[in-house]
Parts: structure tokens; C-alpha cells; sequence
């Protein structure tokens, strides 16, 4: 497999893979490299309702079989992620072996009757499984079974444990609401009416996040996150960014930052769309 690399921040590399993309995080012990669950060839077909918790987080969440999906687990000409999961299997393991943390696991992640190995391919129907099938199993639950601000302790958990061993984030990102010394206004302003969806710009934790999000916004066309077909005379603000020139434009974490401050009207001669707020500026697709 042959990786392009487009861009490198401070302990971080994007890379496009295949047309998409994927991330090679340059951490401590070295975090192998990845596709994203987007990237499996059954995606639209596994993942088409909107509420599944693998068509929210597609592009955040690692592809339990990599780009060869279930079908191809012997084509050696894609990546089958089998170093990543092997990679998380180790953390998940670290947590588990640590009287400290191992109460802070999900009953799907509790222990070694859950998570026997890091990879495999083969089917089963019941536990243990390797961590890219319980992960697998996670991303076809739906939202409200990992909401974190529920009463059920174990939907919180497994919230936690999702974007820990599943995702390359391994956190999810804070918004604005979450994040208490960020405020955009007592009105209708974007930031405020929605705090709850709207990702955080001071949070130094959500730096990964933003950096992604940028090369989606400029990225491939198959990035749902492209900022292409943008009008000018509804939304300028973005439009102005994604027209801007390579070597002076600014970054969408810029954007999204002067975004959260406007309303539906025109503000400074620009109009920002509800619907692009939303869209650019929170994690998932359905958010709006």
C-alpha cells in the first residue's frame, strides 16, 4: 500500500491512503498506521442508518478489517489494520491489568471473557472476541447506547471505552458546552444555541480533531466534510477559506472560531448557514 503524505503537524502525519485517508500519529511507542471505518468496501451497506454509531463516527473509527474488509481478508494489496488493533489491544490490556482502571471498564469490555486478542478474522457469535470485532460490534449499536450524560454508568463507559481502543482520537472531542471557559454570546449566536454539538476551540485536547478536520474541508471529494459547492451569498465566511490560496489561507478551526460568534443575520458583510456551522464545525453529519 502506498501512502501520500499531505500534511504534518507537531507529533502527527495525515496521510491519504487509497484516495481517503488515514493517520500515522508519531506518539510514544509508535501507533501504527490505519483506515478509518469509512474505507471498508460494506460501509454504506453495513452502516445505512443514520443513528448506528458506525455511520456518526465513520471517519473517526478504525475499520475492523481495514480497507479489505470481511470478504477480501487475503488481498495483500489493502491494509487489513491488523497492527492497529494489536496496538489497542495492548492499552486495553494495560487498563485491564490495572486495579485503577479496570473498573472504569464497560461491561463489553470488562475482561478477558470479553476481549480475547487484538485481530482476527474468523466469525462468532459469541464472547470473547478479538477487540476489532468487539469494536465491530459497538459501531452497529445505535447513538443512545453510548450517551454520556445518561444515568445508565455503563452507556458512559462504553462511550469512553468506544473512542479510547476503537477510535484513532482516543478521546472524543469536548464541545463548547463541556469546555466551561468558552463562551460565544447571551443571544442566538451559533456558539451558544449549539454549545452542545459545536466542538471546542481552546481545549488544547481537541488539537487532533481540528487538524483532520481541516484536510477533510480541503481534502478529497469523498471527504462528506468537503467544503466544495459553497455559495458565496449564503455562506461566504466558509466559501472565503475553501477559495482562499494554499500559501496564505487560514485553517477551518479559524473559521468555525468566527462562526460560533454570528447569528442568521449578516455580520462584518458575511453570512454564515446554520447547516455549515454545523456541519464543518461538529463532529457528525447528523448533528444538524
Amino acid at each position: 500500500m502506498s501512502f501520500e503524505k499531505v500534511a504534518v503537524c507537531t507529533g502527527v502525519t495525515v496521510l491519504t491512503v487509497g484516495g481517503g485517508y488515514g493517520i500515522s500519529t508519531l506518539f510514544t511507542g509508535g501507533t501504527p498506521s490505519f483506515e478509518v471505518l469509512r474505507k471498508d468496501p460494506s460501509f454504506a451497506q453495513t452502516y445505512n442508518d443514520n443513528d448506528v454509531i458506525g455511520k456518526l463516527y465513520g471517519n473517526y473509527l478504525v475499520a475492523p478489517y481495514g480497507s479489505r474488509g470481511k470478504t477480501n481478508t487475503e488481498d495483500k494489496t489493502k491494509s487489513n489494520n491488523q497492527e492497529w488493533w494489536e496496538w489497542s489491544y495492548k492499552n486495553w490490556k494495560a487498563d485491564f491489568d490495572n486495579t485503577q482502571t479496570k473498573g472504569n471498564l464497560s461491561s463489553e469490555f470488562l475482561d478477558d471473557k470479553k476481549v480475547s486478542s487484538g485481530f482476527d478474522v474468523t466469525s462468532k457469535t459469541g464472547s470473547p472476541k478479538a477487540l476489532n470485532q468487539v469494536c465491530e460490534d459497538v459501531y452497529k449499536k445505535n447513538k443512545t447506547d453510548i450517551t454520556k450524560l445518561d444515568s445508565d454508568a455503563n452507556k458512559q463507559k462504553l462511550h469512553d471505552d468506544l473512542w479510547k481502543y476503537c477510535s484513532f482520537l482516543e478521546k472524543r472531542p469536548t464541545t463548547v458546552e463541556e469546555h466551561a471557559k468558552e463562551s460565544y454570546g447571551t443571544g442566538n449566536e451559533y456558539g451558544k444555541t449549539h454549545k452542545s454539538k459545536l466542538i471546542s476551540i481552546d481545549d488544547p485536547s481537541n488539537k487532533l480533531f481540528w487538524e483532520i478536520r481541516n484536510e477533510e474541508f480541503f481534502g478529497s471529494k469523498e471527504s462528506p466534510f468537503k467544503g466544495d459547492n459553497l455559495v458565496a451569498s449564503d455562506d461566504s465566511l466558509f466559501k472565503d477559506l475553501y477559495d482562499s490560496p494554499f500559501e496564505s489561507r487560514g485553517t477551518i478551526k479559524d473559521i468555525c472560531q468566527k462562526a460560533y460568534s454570528f447569528t442568521t443575520a449578516e455580520k462584518d458583510g458575511k453570512k454564515v448557514k446554520q447547516e455549515s456551522v454545523l456541519k464543518f464545525c461538529s463532529l457528525n453529519l447528523s448533528s444538524n
